[in-house]
């Protein structure tokens, strides 16, 4: 097995003599010398497929040295300072050392040499050998540039055909150079990894190109590196015509006229070409035009005279070709502004003429100036437009295109020249739009509105007309579309038309109103509103009925002392009711001339009253009284009735509880009165009683399910008055079998609770069953007594009089609800009596056994399960000393709950000794609470041990031969005992403890478990070194949780012989550890 990675920290004696063997394991030349009488040690090659190569690259992991060195010398080869393996240099002073079993990581090496002489000399190498093992394919080169780069370096921009490349690479590699993507050539980087590539010979034609590179290194390729771009171009630019300015001001923005003096220049050119300006013979400076060619040069610092200006202007390309002067550009700047000021006016101006008020948002401002190129106009502060003067001075501003809301507003105008000089002084107007027709009138009301106030409805014929309109506006009056007559709004928009200048005729009429603003817009009609004209009397009204008629429909006698009274009248008049004479309210016909009143809020007493009604129409025309309408009230109910019996009532007579679902109600109510029976509220038929006011209800046609039930009445006599419900009567139908009961303990039950043996002969019997009801209680199927359950179905026998022998029995119950139903058998309840303690049938070892193992355990076996309670096992030596006592309940006592209870002592027994147990009373009970009575003789259970020798090391070794082993080899590590041993892993390996230069390590027991020799298999690891394996001390073999014991159970002796001693492991074999540490690349 690998050894375990558990270093325990070496003692003091042992860090001198581990650093000691660090100095040859780990750094690097030992006491080399660089001055000796042998020659240097020289590393020439690395070797990779075959193929030598020198300082620098390599890209493959599996490798060889080479190099020179004193004839049959042993050379060493550090690696990063790692001593990574020996070999020998031949008579003619050559060595080479195969690294192929141990591959390269990624990363740098750093490669030293000691050539070791026969006589111990050790002479370093002079030089170190570097190398870089990188399996990856290089990095893309760089191109750098070309020359000759004309103009602007860097930018790839030349007129010169004719090139020298330049770049950067991976050091060593082979650079391709490719030309739109073809090949032009290829060169080698310097140690530094820079390159040039001559491509003078072939002269470019004009035009763009796309340089690339490809780097390879040992066959790896790289990827492609970025482009870059080469322009080759021999053209002068184009001379630059185009010239603007900002702020171009005025009406145009490109006529380069301008009341700015501080001046922007802008234009176009060929891309990313500069652009020199000259004004007035005097060079502004340069520029570069960005990628569209626009270029912009700022000359605000220069304030301009005022007048007339020259700009010429010159573009030297990216190759630095350079175009001729431009033609000469004027700039004007004028900064003085025009000193007349417009006249204004609107069209059209409606309503009043040149009041500025207008009935229209479409409009055109008009006027004349006689300074200016231009008139700027403004609305309420905001320019609005800018127009040309025309011929005579004249102007004209359309803003028919965009009509203006309606509203006040402030209109100005100034006279603006070419330049966008702006007058100081402005002309002014008020403009006020008012294009809306005014709202359309109200017709609020007449007068004398006769009758119901606001109805429309009069007896009057001579009218006045009221209503709402816009404040000043003319008002025009219509009846029935016709118009008679106008009236003015006041400020608050009140109006009035008197019109009793004519009488009306009875009769429908429709009045109408327009109305007409001061601008002359109209407004649509206005809602009609409604007018009758009714000067004629109303026909009495009739009393048709009263509402509940109760008993015979229509004989106006009633229980009911709330009335609703109905009748009929002219539609849409108001009804006035009286009773005897006195109004007691009023009421409205609807459409049809039907009219109810309700009085139900009034409660009338019983008695005769007479009823009559008179109509009011709309107009407030009156009619004469209705005809009497006779009205009789009687509202007494009769007594409630009584629900007094059922049939048949099973069980016991009169506590309406029953078996019978099939019954006859009765009861009594008032004499010849008609009785509904109710069944939960629920009507279930009638019946009608006799001269005496007996009365009785059949319900035997309907089968009742079990359950309670309440019974009631109500009694109507012959006027339909109805009596208040009898009281209930409380009926119980029960004719299913109570369920099975259930016996659930005994008392006492002892030992274990709830399983159902005891020790106790005297019981109380348990159990459950219907509330309320008897439950017989039997013993082996024999009747032994009865009991009554409590309200929550619980019951208890007493049965503790008689006294049970012990053995088995079985508790059975049936319960008998109130109404007789008896139910079936419960489930059995199995009962065990049991009044013998627990005794002990056998004993391991049995009484006086002898030859008993070191590492037995003891056993005591009982006839029943028993349970572990209290109390103590104690084993003696025959002399009387407590060699071990063991609490009951303690890990080292098993089998509770079983027949079998099992001792199982912390130490081993003595050999050739002899041994007694006793065990304490009620340490162990039965399942019936009997306790055991113990073992307090200690005659009663002895026994002995034999003469039985102890096993101890005689020597340890290896099946490994001498010699020097790497990392993942596996070597044996043998310890010899006297005899053969057993080796217990359960709860942990033995386990070695070797001593390695770099700290201590066990090595775990792997195999050898019944014979005289264990192994221990280590598995070097790397970074494990040492020049003779050992082990750490006499000590160093330990148990670790396991055991190691002969057949007769003695412990085995793990003492070692010394280190380095007779029958030690260093003195037995010569294990040799060189292996270098896991390879690191170079910091």
């Amino acid at each position: 097995m690998p050894a375990t990675a558990s270093r325990p920290e070496p003692g003091k004696a042992r860090r001198a003599r581990l650093a000691s063997r660090e100095e040859v394991c780990r750094v690097p030349g030992g006491e080399a010398l660089a001055d000796s009488e042998y020659p240097q040690p020289v590393m020439q090659s690395v070797w990779v497929n075959g193929q030598a190569f020198g300082q620098g690259r390599i890209v493959e992991n599996t490798v060889a040295f080479s190099g020179t060195g004193a004839p049959n010398h042993l050379i060493e080869i550090w690696l990063n300072s790692v001593h990574s393996g020996t070999a020998a240099i031949t008579s003619q002073g050559q060595w080479r050392l195969d690294f192929k079993r141990l591959p390269l990581v990624e990363g740098d090496y750093l490669v030293e040499l000691v050539s070791v002489a026969p006589d111990g000399t050790r002479v370093a190498s002079a030089d170190s050998f570097y190398f870089r093992y990188d399996p990856n394919a290089p990095a893309a080169p760089t191109i750098l540039g070309i020359s000759d780069d004309s103009y602007i370096g860097g930018d790839g921009y030349t007129s010169d055909g004719t090139l020298l490349i330049a770049g950067s690479s991976e050091p060593g590699s082979l650079v391709s150079l490719y030309l739109d993507d073809a090949s032009v050539g290829t060169v080698n980087t310097d140690l530094s990894g820079d390159w040039q590539l001559n491509y003078q010979t072939v002269s470019l034609a004009d035009g763009s190109y796309r340089l690339t590179a490809v780097a390879t290194i040992q066959g790896l390729q790289s990827a492609v590196s970025p482009q870059f771009p080469v322009v080759v171009d021999r053209i002068a630019p184009a001379t630059p015509a185009n010239l603007t300015i900002a702020p171009d001001t005025g009406s145009s923005n490109s006529d380069r006229i301008t009341n700015i003096p501080n001046l922007r220049l802008t234009g176009a050119v060929e891309p990313l070409a500069r652009v020199r300006a000259v004004l007035d013979d005097n060079v502004l400076g340069t520029v570069s035009a960005g990628n569209d060619g626009a270029w912009a040069l700022d000359a605000s610092a220069i304030v301009l005279a005022e007048g007339a200006h020259t700009v010429l202007l010159q573009t030297v390309d990216l190759a630095g070709n350079t175009s001729p002067l431009s033609a000469p550009l004027a700039v004007v700047v004028d900064t003085q502004s025009p000193v007349a000021v417009p006249t204004m006016a609107i069209q059209p101006d409606t309503g009043n003429a040149n009041d500025n008020v207008t009935g229209t948002g479409v409009l055109q401002i008009q006027g004349s100036v006689s300074d200016g190129d231009f008139v700027q106009v403004s609305l309420d502060g905001a320019v609005i437009g800018q127009v040309a003067v025309g011929t005579n001075n004249n102007w004209v501003l359309d803003l028919s295109a965009n009509p203006l809301a309606d509203g006040n507003y402030v209109l100005t105008a100034r006279a603006v020249d070419t330049a966008g000089n702006i007058s100081d002084s402005e002309t002014s107007v008020t403009l006020t739009v008012d294009s809306a027709a005014p709202p359309a009138p109200i017709i609020t009301g007449i007068s004398d509105d006769t009758g119901i106030a606001g109805d429309g409805v009069t007896n009057d014929s001579s009218l006045i007309i009221l209503g709402t309109a816009e404040a000043g506006s003319r008002v025009q009056v219509l009846v029935d579309d016709a118009v008679v007559g106008t009236a003015v709004a006041d400020g608050g928009g009140a109006w009035a038309f008197d019109y009793r200048s004519t009488t009306l005729s009875d009769g429908f009429y429709t009045v109408t109103a327009l109305a007409d603003d001061i601008a002359g817009n109209r407004s649509v009609t206005s809602s009609g509103y409604n007018v009758v004209i009714d000067s004629s009397a109303v026909a009495a009204p009739v009393i048709t009925g009263i509402s509940d008629d109760t008993g015979a429909v229509g004989d106006a006698t009633t229980s009911d002392a709330t009335l609703i009274i109905g009748g009929t009248a002219e539609a849409g008049s108001s009804v006035a009711v009286l009773v005897d004479g006195a109004s007691i309210g009023t009421t409205t016909t609807d459409g049809s001339g039907n009219w109810t009143f309700d009085y139900s809020g009034t409660a009338l007493t019983d008695g005769f009253y007479t009823l009559t009604a008179v109509a009011t129409d709309g107009a407030g025309n009156s009619s004469a009284a209705s005809g009497d309408f006779a009205v009789t009230v009687d509202s007494s109910a009769p007594a409630a009735p009584a629900v007094t019996a059922i049939t048949d009532d099973t069980g016991t007579a009169g506590d309406s509880i029953t078996s019978d679902t099939n019954l006859v109600i009765s009861g009594t109510a008032e004499a010849a009165s008609s009785v509904e029976v109710l069944l939960d509220g629920g009507s279930i038929g009638t019946t009608t009683t006799d001269g005496s006011g007996n009365w009785s209800f059949d319900y035997s046609g309907t089968a009742l399910t079990d359950g309670s039930y309440t019974l009631t009445a109500v009694a109507t006599d012959g006027a339909g008055n109805s009596s208040a419900a009898s009281g209930g009567f409380a009926a119980t139908v029960d004719s299913s079998a109570p369920s099975a009961p259930s016996v659930t303990a005994i008392t006492d039950d002892t030992g274990t609770a709830g399983d159902g043996v005891t020790s106790d002969t005297n019981l109380a019997i348990a159990g459950t069953a219907e509330a309320d009801s008897s439950v017989n209680v039997l013993l082996d199927g024999a009747s032994i007594g009865t009991t009554t359950t409590d309200g929550s179905g619980n019951w208890s026998f007493d049965y503790s009089g008689t006294a049970l022998t012990d053995g088995s029995y079985t508790l059975t119950a049936i319960a008998t609800d109130g109404a007789g139903n008896s139910s079936a058998a419960s489930s059995d309840f199995a009962m065990t009596v049991d009044t013998q303690a627990p005794t002990v049938i056998s004993l391991t070892p049995a009484d006086n056994a002898t030859d008993i193992g070191l590492a037995d355990s003891l056993e005591l076996q009982f006839g029943q399960s028993v349970f572990s309670q209290s109390g103590n096992v104690q084993i003696y030596t025959s002399g009387g000393a407590l060699f071990e006592s063991i609490p009951i309940g303690d890990a080292r006592v098993t089998g509770s709950g079983t027949n079998t209870i099992t001792i199982d002592p912390t130490g081993d027994f003595s050999n050739n000794s002899d041994y007694y147990v006793l065990v304490d009373a009620g340490a162990v009970v039965d399942s019936a609470g009997n306790v055991f009575a113990g073992i307090s003789a200690s005659t009663t259970w002895n026994f002995s041990t034999p003469v039985v020798s102890t096993p101890t090391v005689s020597g340890v070794s290896s099946t490994a031969a001498n010699g020097t082993y790497l990392a993942g080899d596996v070597i044996p590590i043998t310890v010899s005992f006297s005899e053969s041993v057993n080796v217990d892993i359960s709860a942990g390996k033995p386990r070695l403890l070797v001593s390695l230069d770099a700290g201590d390590l066990y090595v775990n027991y792997t195999s050898g478990t019944g014979s005289d020799t264990l192994i221990f298999n280590y598995t070097v690891s790397l970074g494990d070194c040492t020049a003779d394996l050992a082990y750490a001390s006499s000590a160093a073999l330990e148990l670790n949780g396991g055991l190691v014991r002969n057949g007769g159970g003695a412990t085995a002796d793990l003492s070692l012989p010394a280190p380095g001693g007779t029958g030690s492991l260093s003195n037995t074999r010569i294990l040799s550890l060189m292996v270098p540490a896991p390879w690191t690349s170079a910091p």
